[in-house]
């Protein structure tokens, strides 16, 4: 199922020759860890859909117009640690990372493996794109309290909330009154991942990369508010809107979360998702799960058609 955004797109011309850059995640209880400091490194060969598109556009000869400074051979906007970079310099943020609640605790060994997988899937995305000094900033936070075993999104976003103004104002030296009504461009304090049991399983029960890919976790994006109409907006409609199956008691079609694949839950997800129009772009309806780079994937496939 595509989602809502690519519903209204019509055929894509055949070649491309930039892509929309991406994205980031992760920590333990409170506490914000700094990873050990890390010079820029080469970026690894060409292995992704993305990369291979890069190196036809190479084998072509198409001049790059802004080489990035990490990949000479890439262009900067399809650099997805030059976007991130860019996006902590526009939001004058020293750190970046997706929160993450913990709802579940049967094991800590497989918890701490789940953490170790996430956190080997941020490195290897930042090497590929010769961007491991980042790792610097990454200040993944995971919090923690048995109560988030049996608490329901619409309660962990009430808490996120009163975090996140807290949060934002210690990790980004920003003053109360500024917190309060400041719009930063990335998604830090607006997103967070949710892991519960059936979350974890699905990492922990891949037994490679590659089975890995159907694995999942919640992405919540906390300024949803559930839609209502009034009747001039029903009649303009046609009448009620459709009711779906209940997903914690919500019969919307947008219930306020998405399952996101977990191997895109780090530098991928925190580029791409940054506000409420990305997520309304990518959102599908659980059980539902789209990739975000599905747009990436169709420019990629119209260039190989060419």
């Amino acid at each position: 199922m595509l989602p809502r955004a690519f519903r209204q797109f019509g055929p894509l011309p055949s070649r491309v020759r930039f892509l929309p850059g991406n994205r980031i995640i992760f920590s333990p209880a409170t506490t914000v860890h700094s990873p050990p400091q890390h010079s820029i490194q080469p970026a690894t060969p060409f292995t992704t859909k993305t990369g291979l598109l890069h190196q036809r556009i190479l084998d072509d000869d198409w001049p790059l117009l802004r080489p990035s400074k990490r990949v000479p051979t890439m262009e900067t906007t399809c650099n997805r640690a030059d976007n991130l970079e860019r996006l902590l310099q526009k939001d004058g943020f020293k750190t970046w990372g997706f929160v993450i609640y913990r709802c579940t605790y049967d094991s800590d060994l497989d918890w701490q493996k789940f953490l170790d997988f996430y956190m080997s899937g941020v490195k290897a995305s930042l090497k590929f794109y010769g961007g491991l000094d980042l790792l610097d900033s990454f200040a993944p936070t995971v919090l923690e309290d048995p109560s988030f075993k049996s608490a329901k999104v619409t309660e962990l976003r009430e808490h996120f909330n009163t975090w996140a103004l807290e949060a934002m104002q210690r990790e980004q030296n920003i003053t109360v009154a500024r917190a309060h009504k400041y719009y930063p461009y990335s998604g830090r304090y607006r997103f967070f991942i949710m892991v519960d049991q059936a979350a974890l399983q699905s990492v922990l029960n891949a037994p490679d990369k590659k089975l890995r890919k159907k694995a999942f976790v919640r992405l919540v994006n906390t300024e949803w508010e559930p839609q209502v109409l009034d009747e001039d907006e029903i009649e303009a409609l046609g009448g009620p809107l459709d009711e779906f199956e209940p997903l914690e008691g919500c019969t919307l079609e947008d219930v306020g979360w998405m399952l996101m694949p977990f191997n895109q839950a780090g530098l991928t997800a925190f580029h791409h998702v940054r506000d409420t129009v990305d997520f309304d772009f990518y959102y599908c309806r659980p059980p539902e799960m789209q990739s975000l780079t599905l747009f990436e994937r169709i420019l990629i496939e119209g260039f190989e058609a060419s």
